[in-house]
């Protein structure tokens, strides 16, 4: 079944229904929503949003505020998600309620309309309607709705660790603030303003980066890195000299995190796992975001891992171009031995396995994956190299004194 996120009314979203594939690529410009979407997202696949041990809670907004989307909320916002184990819906919805006040020593009542998310959860897997089964039954059973035992229980850490682990996964989520990574042995308050989530994965990578003590190759970058006495320190592939990594490129601050997790979850926990990364192509040079995208492809592909790509970058999608174009001549054997040799047969990847939006500034997307061509539409990524060369053009023109038509 397929993995289905539709969003309306929400921040900068108006409209926007997607469908994601093992490797997905959201581009568009500064403040569209793309980052949005992504956060969206991963509140929609962490089962401790989706319901509460306790009748009162709503456990959807509070993984809004987690994530820093609570001001994106408006009064009509809807969201809905859908993959193989269930679907969720979350639908803004208005109460009138009386509230007494007191007026002049007289007793009075001011009608309030308060705002809040009506949510549904439909199981669609076995193994997850087995999930909420045993959810209901290690609840406590409630005599009446103020049921004193109900309202301080919460679900026990042992349900997620031993029976939702089994069943799914929160996605690993790499904010674009990743290189703040350095920043994080200070402690929170170092970090003005930071989100609990963002706080939470820098915990998460502080605590997988201390487990390569080891030389680990950082593939994208041609880095050799390693974790010594809780220092990440790096070294060039073709050096033997060792150097900080607080030192190092913004580049390699940027990068390297995304390594290091996705190695984790092969090597050491070796579970599938969905990635979620905010502009993979920061403070990278165009040639390092073409083989950063080839590893992520390998890394997706061959191991069974998802990944979503929110970028601005055209060269990400050329790159990925390149990876899907590969498949389709490989697909030839009279062909596949030379293409491997221009791009190796690991990083090839089928359109099928694709999904690619542009989110537009009106709050729309549009599907840009052409699926005749098994391309991403070419014209998508020239426009930027084409609104450049028409000022060349026109400053040519000027040179040559021509006059430029418009003028």
């Amino acid at each position: 079944m397929s993995e289905i996120l539709h969003i309306k009314n929400f921040g900068p979203i108006t409209d926007v229904k997607l469908e994601f594939k093992r490797l997905n690529v959201i581009i568009g410009e500064n403040a569209t929503g793309k980052s949005t979407i992504a956060k969206v997202l991963a509140v929609c696949r962490y089962f401790s949003y989706l319901l509460s041990g306790n009748i009162f809670d709503n456990p959807f907004e509070d993984g809004l505020t987690a994530w820093g989307l609570s001001e994106f909320v408006k009064n009509d916002s809807f969201i809905f998600y859908q993959c193989k184990h269930y679907s969720f819906t979350a639908t803004r919805v208005s109460e009138i309620m009386n509230f007494p006040i007191d007026r002049d020593d007289e007793a009075d009542n001011e009608e309030v309309e308060i705002f809040s998310f009506s949510t549904t959860l439909n199981p669609i897997s076995n193994e997850f309607n087995s999930l909420l089964l045993e959810l209901e039954r290690i609840q406590p059973k409630v005599e009446g709705i103020y049921s004193q035992s109900h309202l301080g229980w919460t679900i026990p850490a042992s349900f997620f660790q031993n029976d939702v682990s089994k069943v799914m996964e929160n996605p690993f989520f790499f904010h674009t603030e990743r290189g703040l990574q350095s920043l994080f042995s200070l402690g929170k308050n170092s970090i003005p303003n930071i989100a609990d989530s963002l706080f939470n994965q820098f915990a998460d990578f502080d605590r997988i980066t201390k487990l390569f003590k080891n030389d680990t190759k950082i593939e994208p970058l041609d880095l050799i890195y390693r974790n010594e006495n809780g220092k990440s320190i790096i070294r060039k592939r073709t050096e033997n000299e060792f150097y900080d990594l607080k030192n190092g490129a913004s580049g390699y601050k940027s990068a390297i995190p995304i390594v290091l997790v996705i190695e984790y979850y092969i090597e050491f926990r070796k579970k599938n796992k969905t990635f979620l990364i905010e502009e993979g192509e920061l403070n990278l040079f165009p040639s390092a975001q073409n083989k950063l995208v080839h590893y992520l492809v390998d890394k997706t592909i061959n191991y069974g891992n998802s990944i979503l790509i929110t970028t601005h970058s055209p060269y990400i999608l050329t790159s990925l171009n390149n990876l899907m174009y590969a498949f389709t001549i490989g697909e030839s054997e009279t062909k596949a031995s030379e293409v491997d040799r221009v791009i190796e047969k690991k990083y090839w990847v089928s359109s099928d396995d694709v999904s690619a939006y542009l989110i537009k500034q009106d709050g729309t997307s549009d599907d840009i994956l052409n699926r005749e061509e098994n391309m991403i539409r070419a014209e998508l990524i020239d426009e930027i190299s084409t609104e450049i060369n028409k000022e060349f053009d026109k400053l040519i023109n000027i040179e040559l004194g021509i006059e430029n038509e418009g003028n």
